[in-house]
């Protein structure tokens, strides 16, 4: 075995080991979230040994940052009667209760531990008629434009120059 291919062996061995899930039973030495992954039509919350925290229905496209899991649900939203087709829903990722909701935006990442998510608008043009723009939705329900791009010379927004290919 060549010293390169023994290296890379080595070094496959160590990261495994790190990742090693423990036995069944074994108590996991951190119950945080530690990922979400998408099941059929929930998400499902899990530690870093795969022990699940929550799954949270029809919640599709999730993402996690600290304790909040937001992902697409589906219209109607949390705590307020609105009817956008395109929603995205923050919840507490270890017992799946809503947090707060953003309307008409889809495609969500979650930042700043939780208290943030970027967000593109719905693809029907509520929020965006010329759909290519990227939104921050906080916690406390502010919301604001970060960029607008345009959809061609002399449209509205930004105009980096691709000559119209800068839609969603």
């Amino acid at each position: 075995m060549s010293r390169h291919r023994f290296a890379s062996v080595a070094a496959l061995a160590i990261v495994m080991a790190a990742f090693t899930v423990p036995a069944a039973g074994a108590a996991d030495p951190d119950p945080s979230p530690a990922v979400v992954y998408q099941s059929g039509d929930d998400a499902v919350v899990a530690t870093a040994s795969g022990e699940e925290l929550t799954r949270i229905p029809v919640l599709f496209h999730p993402t996690l940052d600290g304790n909040v899991v937001a992902g697409e649900g589906v219209g109607g939203g949390v705590g307020i009667a609105q009817t956008s087709a395109f929603i995205v829903v923050a919840h507490d990722a270890t017992t799946g209760d809503p947090l707060w909701t953003v309307y008409d935006a889809r495609f969500p990442i979650v930042l700043d531990g939780g208290n943030q998510v970027a967000f593109l608008p719905d693809p029907l043009g509520v929020r965006d008629p010329q759909v290519n723009s990227l939104w921050i939705a906080h916690a406390d329900g502010n919301e604001r434009l970060v960029v607008q791009f345009a959809n061609g010379p002399g449209l509205p927004g930004y105009d980096p120059g691709f000559e119209g290919d800068n839609g969603f």
